[in-house]
């Protein structure tokens, strides 16, 4: 006879299917069988329902022997409960699942992705907020130099000193006719320059400059004309005296 479990040719005599290890009782061959899912009665060795067509799984009083070890009947009905789950879930609803799972992960993705580049755009202006910081201070204190260079030439150049190459404004000076020579003093706050001595407006003498409250002693001979001629003071009366600077110019007469 067959074994109406995995349909293996057995003994009749025996109690045990040696192939799968069910216990063989005499109701496997007399019992009318249900089908799982219309529950309508079915012959013991059918297939398929013969009503709705379902791959039937032979719903047999089957025992086990005494043992520690299942058989592997065990497995087959939870690989068979679990496939007609599966075989019951219709094309649309395994879509939708897969749908969802997979919309699940995208939005982790996205969510992961979203916050890298939240991070990374933090980063940025962080850095570029520093940069920033750095340029304006670094301007900051080119325009406080600037400034301050300007008020130290300002300083430099705020005196009391005349127009250069202004022959027409007078210095502040004394000239004293000593008789063998002239006592000049610059009586101005500031280094006459350029300077040119006259006398009766032919003797000259010049000298590069002449310090600010000084007093500068020239000696009559040390006058001389264009063409060489020395002042005598013996022979010559001082009449007029000219100082011709950079700054100014000073005129002084006798009678």
């Amino acid at each position: 006879m067959k074994c109406l479990k995995c349909n293996n040719e057995i003994v009749d005599s025996s109690k045990y299917c040696p192939f799968c290890g069910i216990i063989i009782e005499e109701s496997m061959t007399k019992k009318i069988h249900t089908c799982q899912k219309c529950n309508k009665n079915i012959s013991p060795n059918s297939v398929y329902c013969e009503f709705c067509g379902f791959k039937v799984i032979q719903n047999l009083n089957f025992g086990y022997p005494d043992s520690t070890t299942p058989s592997a009947d065990c497995n087959d009905s939870t690989n068979n409960d679990y496939l007609n789950k599966k075989e019951n879930i219709s094309p649309t609803e395994l879509k939708n699942i897969y749908s969802e799972s997979d919309q699940s992960n995208h939005n982790k993705i996205s969510e992961s992705e979203s916050g890298i580049e939240n991070n990374e755009d933090k980063e940025f202006k962080g850095v570029l907020g520093k940069r920033i910081s750095y340029l304006v201070a670094v301007v900051f204190c080119f325009v406080i130099f600037f400034k301050y260079c300007n008020n130290t030439t300002e300083k430099t150049n705020t005196t009391n000193i005349p127009k250069k190459s202004s022959p027409e404004l007078t210095i502040n000076a004394s000239v004293r006719d000593m008789g063998e020579q002239f006592e000049i003093e610059n009586k101005n706050n500031f280094t006459w320059n350029n300077v040119s001595f006259r006398v009766n407006s032919k003797y000259r003498f010049t000298k590069k400059f002449v310090d600010a409250r000084t007093i500068l002693t020239i000696g009559k001979a040390q006058f001389v004309t264009k063409d060489g001629s020395r002042l005598n003071y013996f022979l010559t009366k001082s009449m007029n005296f000219y100082i011709y600077t950079d700054e100014g110019s000073y005129y002084a007469k006798w009678e």
